[in-house]
């Protein structure tokens, strides 16, 4: 890519530099960039990208893109030979996604972009793994469902790359439209619509209401594929969007992520044969219901994050198990106004799931715990309580016994994974 090309895609101003300088590549991290690659400050609520331009000029890179009002590193360009090219923009995030824009544009293929309330990481998974064995593929890494994950995701397409398979998630409204803008999917994916993040939506209401933004931008010969068990999003999506609408269900895969994964591959070309060969060899991201046994105990590690309806899936898969089954959770976050009364209802779905024991760790999943002996007040099953993940790890090596079946989950800010790591630890000591 050249200078002039990034003028083009940003609207930017040139302070420095030729607009006929080419540049290797983009890079956010003063710390990883290149020789010769692009260097885009940006300002986060830990790190300020701009402290680092000096350091990024250092290791080569060819140029900077800053915003409006800061200056250049005083030092930093007299370090290196040459003269690193500056462009000047409004902003250095909306810049970021402007030149994905760009780069998204000049290749034609199918870009699968994968949204909901849960299991949009997995469904991602499911989808680029299967297509694999078919295409070229380029998904994005981990959870880059943002606008700078999606953004970088997107400036590593090439030539070679037959589809795009993206994730794209939203805590605040606004923020998938501009998602849908930045890459332009021909075949939508929403999973589920869940309470999730009602601290931003208020309520499920504003949470349908978001989601339905990825339809602003999927191309009018596009696809949507939806829960078809979900009648206000299939009616919702019916209103507003003209091109092919497919919904899936559980049905004989006993999963919905397998069930959406399979509709999307299947439009793609795949057939279920093939699908159900390959499908065999996927394995999961970490921590999103992933299974290890040691010494006879089984775990379930789903503590990538929580809300009530993964919490609720979760358990539905847990009690599926044989022998002593065991709970550990902790607090669910980002449930606004609603959060205790959601906390205090997950305690009347886990009685009647009928595990053994319940293990809560932080002051929301006291709720849970309440609500728990609320509607079990024959106390059929055991209740503790915990403050820290520590705590109820130590609780857990003293009880468990071979044969039990342990699920760990809640938000990400809980880092639940500590209890499945002392576990295994204190097992394996």
């Amino acid at each position: 890519m050249f200078v002039r090309e990034l003028l083009k895609a940003t609207k930017g101003s040139l302070i420095k530099g030729n607009p006929n300088t080419p540049f290797s590549g983009i890079s956010i991290d003063s710390r990883t960039i290149k020789k010769g690659e692009l260097f885009i400050a940006l300002k986060g609520k830990i790190f300020d990208g701009y402290d680092f331009i000096g350091e990024a000029i250092k290791k080569g890179a060819a140029g900077v893109l800053q915003a409006t009002g800061y200056r250049l590193h005083p030092n930093g360009h007299k370090q290196v030979t040459g003269k690193p090219f500056v462009i000047q923009v409004a902003d250095t995030i909306r810049a970021l996604g402007d030149i994905a824009v760009y780069q998204r544009r000049r290749f034609h293929i199918p870009l699968v972009a994968v949204t909901g309330s849960n299991g949009k990481s997995t469904v991602k998974e499911l989808i680029a793994f299967l297509l694999s064995f078919k295409y070229k593929v380029l998904k994005s890494e981990k959870n880059w469902n943002n606008c700078i994950g999606l953004s970088l995701s997107l400036l590593k397409l090439t030539p070679w790359h037959q589809v795009a398979v993206v994730e794209m998630g939203t805590n605040h409204f606004g923020e998938l439209r501009r998602l849908g803008e930045i890459g332009q999917p021909t075949i939508g994916v929403i999973t589920n619509i869940g309470k999730a993040h009602l601290e931003f939506f208020k309520d499920i209401e504003g949470v349908y209401r978001a989601k339905m933004e990825l339809l602003e931008n999927l191309s009018p010969q596009g696809t949507i594929v939806i829960d078809g068990g979900d009648k206000k999003l299939c009616s919702l999506v019916r209103e507003r969007f003209r091109g092919e609408i497919l919904r899936f269900d559980t049905g004989p895969l006993g999963s919905a992520s397998l069930a959406a994964a399979f509709t999307v591959c299947k439009r793609l070309g795949m057939s279920e044969k093939e699908m159900a060969e390959k499908i065999k060899h996927f394995r999961n991201l970490p921590m999103r219901m992933e299974i290890s046994e040691i010494k006879g105990v089984r775990i379930i590690n789903d503590a990538y994050n929580s809300n009530p309806s993964s919490l609720a899936y979760a358990i539905e898969k847990l009690v599926q198990f044989k022998g002593r089954k065991i709970l550990v959770v902790g607090d669910m976050l980002e449930l606004g106004e609603e959060s205790d009364e959601l906390h205090f209802e997950m305690g009347r779905l886990i009685v009647r799931a009928k595990i053994d024991i319940l293990v809560t760790v932080g002051k929301l999943a006291e709720k849970i715990a309440k609500g728990a002996r609320h509607f079990n007040p024959s106390e059929r099953f055991a209740i503790q309580e915990f403050g820290s993940n520590s705590q109820a790890t130590g609780y857990l090596l003293n009880i468990i016994q071979k044969g039990n079946t342990i699920l760990v989950k809640g938000s990400r800010k809980m880092r639940m994974e500590e209890v499945v790591e002392g576990i295994i630890q204190g097992m394996t000591n």
